[in-house]
């Protein structure tokens, strides 16, 4: 196992690395109920997109639920459901992902807490994200999601 539920210093739990993790290692699926109606994909606090009409709603107790959003991400998703590391993470870092790879629904939005020096205040799905973020996520976002970026924009 690579990372733990613990403690985070503002936002509740989150996950963290038990040990190092090297760019592009595997870290954990994201694994849960499918859900297959937006409006109630919309309701859930933690969710992934894996499909055009589908949704992950994560197991209680399951890292996907305990994964938070940051501006400076360290971890992306690999096809649907593989999340990986995008950098290196150091042991005791916190694992995070940038929700906006998470979801092409234009009206969901987020305030963001992460305090990264490149915070955006407000996270939006996919479509909003300006063009550089866009190519430098692409690599670890879903293809669906890519395509929603490129017809949206």
């Amino acid at each position: 196992m690579k990372v733990g539920i613990k403690q985070t210093h503002k936002i509740g739990r989150g996950l963290f690395a038990l040990q190092d993790i090297k760019k592009d290692e595997f870290i954990f699926y994201f694994k849960g109920k499918v859900i297959k109606d937006r409006d109630s994909a919309r309701k859930l606090k933690c969710n992934l997109q894996v499909g055009p009409n589908l949704w992950i709603d994560p197991a209680k107790g399951s890292f996907g639920r305990y994964i938070n959003h940051s501006c400076n991400p360290n971890a992306g998703v690999k096809g649907k459901i593989k999340i990986i590391a995008v950098r290196d993470i150091k042991l005791g870092d916190e694992v995070t992902l940038d929700y906006s790879i998470t979801d092409d629904d234009p009206r969901w939005k987020l305030n963001c807490k992460c305090g990264s020096e490149n915070c955006r205040h407000i996270i939006k799905s996919i479509q909003f994200l300006p063009k550089s973020l866009f190519n430098e996520y692409k690599e670890f976002t879903p293809q669906f999601l890519q395509k929603s970026y490129i017809k949206a924009n």
